[in-house]
């Protein structure tokens, strides 16, 4: 299993989007979530594809915009290669139909991901390798309350004992991931607690730089910060125009403290609305024997297994944003109160059963038989 990381991001606020790339047994290469097909990305993986075979599938596993527009630049690298694009796939605000407007799927592309492998209800030619199961939740007027806003797919590649996952759990250091740090002046420029009180380039600084960069990425308006724009220097104020207080620190590293979340956009807006749902698919892949997760953003692979994504979603099902994100929650729930006075998004709805999410435990292993010796006359 390999990993790939690019940027992305706007006025100095760039996070990784990461790809994943997967070993299948009888030789070729699975790839998860796509990233572009830069002249660099294929030197990288020019080596993989001579000794493992060409690239089979094109899988993405998210409905969101990031993650599945590369999927056809990245297939015509790769024309003999399935795409494979989840169910319910939109756009917003117009929903036009993917493969209408990227035109370079190949033939007979994009399939469609069955919901999942346990049902026996479609297929796919690797699902003796890799299980999956896709989350759809979060009711919305643009989709008349019925179909989706979220989409997010879970697999499983039971060799490496590994999860793949794009949004739905994350977890965050101090440190930015490699990628980030190649060129650290976004960094710097974001870690500055002050206009013009540019920072020298020193891991610590990387780390405000990063730190605040998590805020804006996660939170969008986090409360330790005060923008201030002049009309006379609108570029450098979009880029230094913020003076922090101190307390951010608390915020980040309150973050940092958590084996594993649910990023608040989800924790606020998706998740209500499908309780039950959610802790539905969080049941399925728990059961999954895995020892490592890799999200598409912030820190991956990840040291973590059942028990850690089972608690990661039975917090954001059962706890209130407030006391677990602090105060920085409260323009997301701003949000969603506007969301629901304008019947935007559907009202959310309680868990019908509140007892923790059950997860897969490893069976203890069998004790010693004790031996003993008979003399035989």
């Amino acid at each position: 299993v390999w990993t790939f990381d690019q940027l992305q991001g706007l006025l100095d606020v760039l996070v990784n989007v990461r790809m994943t790339v997967v070993k299948l047994e009888n030789g070729g290469l699975w790839v998860h979530n796509p990233v572009a097909p830069t002249g660099e990305l294929m030197r990288m993986l020019e080596p993989l594809v001579d000794e493992h075979g060409p690239v089979k599938h094109i899988v993405v596993g998210s409905a969101a915009i990031e993650h599945k527009i590369y999927s056809g630049p990245f297939s015509k690298k790769f024309p003999s290669a399935d795409v494979w694009l989840p169910p319910k796939n939109w756009s917003f605000p117009v929903d036009v139909p993917l493969e209408r407007y990227v035109p370079y799927y190949p033939l007979g592309s994009p399939k469609t991901l069955p919901e999942d492998t346990a049902s026996g209800v479609g297929s796919v030619p690797w699902q003796a390798e890799i299980e999956h199961s896709v989350l759809q939740v979060g009711g919305s007027s643009l989709r008349g309350f019925s179909d989706p806003w979220f989409v997010d797919t879970a697999f499983f590649h039971k060799k490496s004992k590994t999860l793949l996952v794009t949004d739905v759990v994350l977890h965050v250091s101090e440190d930015p991931p490699p990628v980030n740090a190649i060129d650290p002046e976004p960094l710097l420029v974001r870690g500055m607690e002050r206009p013009d009180a540019m920072l020298p380039n020193t891991r610590e600084a990387r780390s405000m730089g990063w730190g605040k960069t998590v805020l804006f990425g996660l939170l969008f308006q986090p409360a330790a910060v005060d923008v201030k724009i002049d009309p006379a220097n609108v570029n450098k104020s979009f880029l230094d125009g913020f003076t922090w207080d101190p307390s951010w620190r608390d915020g980040f590293a309150n973050l940092c403290a958590k084996p594993l979340f649910v990023p608040p956009i989800l924790q606020v807006l998706a998740f209500p609305r499908r309780r039950d749902e959610v802790k539905r698919w969080a049941q399925g892949v728990a059961q999954w024997d895995f020892e490592r997760i890799i999200p598409s953003h912030l820190d991956g692979p990840i040291d973590a297994g059942p028990k850690e994504f089972a608690a990661a979603i039975d917090a954001a099902l059962t706890t209130d944003p407030r006391a677990f994100f602090g105060e920085d929650i409260e323009p997301l729930l701003a949000v969603d109160k506007l969301s629901r006075d304008l019947k935007s998004l559907e009202e959310p709805r309680p868990l019908t059963d509140a007892t923790p999410i059950k997860y897969f435990v490893k069976p203890a292993p069998a004790p010693a038989e004790e031996a003993s010796a008979v003399e035989v006359a």
